[in-house]
């Protein structure tokens, strides 16, 4: 094989597995507000519902991407938390403030994560395979 045919060859297959690198792996948005102001911000009387809102937003997304995995075809697909309908948002938003408080080690880290670790202990499911009902 000729030196500009090894060339080709090699930069065609760093080409290929740039391409599949790019296909699998996709950056997803995190939000920068840290757990701690997050938490702050919940203990604030004029911004509880601002909390709230963002707490029901993570509880929706992770309901909805059960959904969205059982209509992919994964019906088995784990919940990372099972919160009954009767739940408010005061009670979730007490867990998470109870959560963070027992948890200061993970007051830097971004807030939807130690939001949802905190619904993730406090709403466990009780099978696996339950999501949204």
């Amino acid at each position: 094989m000729s030196i500009g045919k090894k060339i080709l060859f090699t930069v065609s297959g760093i080409a290929l597995l740039m391409a599949c690198a790019n296909t699998t792996v996709q950056a997803q948005r995190v939000s920068k507000v840290k757990a701690a102001d997050f938490l702050q911000l919940c203990q604030k009387s004029q911004t509880v519902r601002a909390c709230n809102i963002y707490i029901s937003g993570i509880a929706d997304s992770v309901a909805f991407s059960k959904v969205y995995a059982k209509n992919e075809g994964d019906p088995k697909a784990p919940a990372g938390f099972c919160i009954d309908p009767s739940v408010s948002g005061n009670e979730m938003r007490q867990k998470v403030i109870d959560y963070m408080k027992a948890h200061p080690d993970q007051l830097n880290q971004p807030a939807g994560a130690t939001v949802f670790s905190a619904l993730h202990e406090s709403y466990p499911c009780k099978n696996a395979s339950v999501g949204v009902r």
